[in-house]
C-alpha cells in the first residue's frame, strides 16, 4: 500500500498500534517520511520505560469536545530513545539472570548437586536507536479510569485491591515511537499530532454504538463493500451535518451534541387528518430553532407534504373514475 501511492516527503504517518512491526520501520520513514505510531505494552520497550514512571516534564493540551467546549487537560512525559531502552533492558535481564543462576548454584550447593547454569537472554536490537520513544500519562484519564476502577471494587475477581495496586500507575499512559526530530517537534506536538488519529476512533464509535452497524467483520467480499459504501455515505452525511450545526450562529444548537440534535428532531411527529392535510402538534421554540438552524422549514415541508398527499388522492379518484 505504501508503495502504491507518491506521498509527499514530508509526509507524517499515524500508524495504529497493530502496525508496529520492527521489519516495517524502514518503510514508514522510506524516502524521508516520519511516523508516530504506539509501543505495544508487550514490546521490551514498552516494558523497558514504563520500569520508571517518574516523569520531567508536562504540558497542557487543549481540546474541544463534541459538544463545542474546550477543555484542557494536564499531560506528563518523558523522554528516551530505542537504543537507551534496550539496553536498560538488557541490564534488566542480566541482572534478572545473575538473580537466578545464583538461587540454582545455592540450592545445588546445599543438595550436593551440579549447578545447571541459566544462559543470558540477548535483546534484538533496531537498527534505529535514534529513535524517539516518549511516555505519556493524561491526568485526566488516569483519574477517571481510577474512579471507575474504584466503583467496581469487589464486583469480580479482577476489580480487586491487587490489581487495582498493579494497574493504577499505568492509567491514562501511552508510549509512543517517532523519527520526527526532537528540535522541531517537541513531545507536546508529537502527541497533539498522534491525538488526531483518535477522530477515526470517534467514527467507529459513532458507526459501531450509534447508528448500530454490527457485522463489520464480516468474510463475505461483496457484503463488506456493500457496508463500506454505506458507512462512508453515512460519514459525509455525518460530516456535513457537524459542519453545518458548528457554523451555526445559535449557542444553543452549536453546543448541542450529534446524539442530542438526533434525539430532539425524532420527537418531532406528524399525521395526516381526513382532509389530507398533515399537520404537527405543537413542539418546543428550542426545536423549530434547532430545524431552522439545520435548513430545515417545517412550515414549508408540511406545505409540501399536503400539496404531494392531495395530488396522489386526486390521482386516485380519476383512476377509479
Amino acid at each position: 500500500m505504501l508503495g502504491s501511492y507518491d506521498f509527499p516527503e514530508r509526509t507524517v504517518f499515524l500508524i495504529d498500534a497493530s502496525f508496529y512491526y520492527e521489519d516495517d520501520m524502514a518503510l514508514y520513514r522510506e524516502g524521508g517520511k516520519h511516523f508516530v505510531i504506539p509501543v505495544p505494552d508487550s514490546c521490551i520497550i514498552s516494558k523497558a520505560v514504563q520500569m520508571d514512571l517518574s516523569f520531567t516534564g508536562s504540558f497542557t493540551y487543549t481540546k474541544e469536545d463534541e459538544n463545542g467546549n474546550i477543555k484542557k487537560d494536564r499531560i506528563l512525559y518523558t523522554e528516551s530513545t530505542v537504543a537507551l531502552l534496550e539496553e536498560k533492558y538488557q541490564q534488566f535481564l542480566d541482572d534478572k539472570t545473575s538473580r537466578k543462576n545464583e538461587e540454582i548454584l545455592n540450592k545445588a550447593k546445599e543438595q550436593g548437586e551440579k549447578p545447571k547454569k541459566i544462559y543470558e537472554r540477548k535483546v534484538a536490537k533496531s537498527i534505529y536507536g535514534d529513535d524517539r520513544i516518549i511516555m505519556y500519562r493524561d491526568e485526566d484519564m488516569h483519574d477517571k479510569m481510577t474512579a471507575e476502577f474504584l466503583e467496581q471494587l469487589g464486583s469480580d475477581d479482577f476489580h480487586c485491591e491487587d490489581n487495582f495496586k498493579k494497574l493504577s500507575p499505568y492509567f491514562g499512559v501511552i508510549v509512543l515511537r517517532s523519527n520526527l526530530e526532537k528540535k522541531k517537534y517537541l513531545a507536546s506536538v508529537v502527541y497533539g499530532d498522534y491525538k488526531k488519529r483518535w477522530r477515526i476512533e470517534t467514527h467507529y464509535n459513532f458507526v459501531e454504538n450509534l447508528m448500530r452497524f454490527y457485522g463489520l467483520k464480516t468474510d463475505d467480499y461483496y457484503s463488506m463493500q456493500g457496508l463500506s459504501f454505506i458507512v462512508l455515505v453515512v460519514g459525509q452525511i455525518k460530516a456535513a451535518f457537524n459542519k453545518r450545526q458548528k457554523s451555526s450562529s445559535s449557542r444553543y444548537v452549536a453546543h448541542l451534541s450529534t446524539k442530542e440534535c438526533l434525539i430532539k428532531t425524532a420527537r418531532i411527529k406528524i399525521s395526516q387528518h381526513q382532509n389530507k392535510k398533515w399537520y404537527m402538534p405543537v413542539t418546543t421554540k428550542k426545536t423549530v430553532e434547532l430545524m431552522n438552524e439545520m435548513g430545515v422549514d417545517l412550515a414549508a415541508d408540511l406545505k409540501k407534504l399536503t400539496f404531494i398527499s392531495a395530488s396522489r388522492y386526486n390521482r386516485g379518484l380519476n383512476r377509479i373514475t
